[in-house]
């Protein structure tokens, strides 16, 4: 925001103001895909009631053991999904007397 001040006599203001929001409407990024498999569909999910979590496991493998193996994966992952609005700005004229 940037404002300035004009003054008439003692009592008289003219105050003019600009908010500009994004300025230089920049579209970056909020948040990204982070699941790599479909964990929507239950047909893709992986099965961990067989694994030992404290030894380590293969998720590609788990997740290529699944019934829906071959559609699996999300091909979203690791790409942008939220993004920064564009450009926004306003003007303001103020006379105060």
């Amino acid at each position: 925001m940037i404002a300035h001040e004009f003054k008439f006599g003692e009592t008289r203001v003219l105050r003019f103001e600009a908010n500009v929001i994004n300025l230089f409407n920049q579209k970056t990024e909020r948040h990204r895909f982070t699941d790599l498999n479909r964990e929507q569909r239950t047909s893709s999910q992986m099965d961990l009631h067989t694994i030992d979590l404290s030894k380590g496991y293969d998720y590609n493998a788990l997740i290529m053991a699944s019934p829906d193996a071959s559609r699996a994966y999300d091909p979203r992952f690791g790409l942008g999904d939220l993004f920064n609005p564009g450009f926004s700005g306003r003007l303001g004229v103020k006379f105060s007397f």
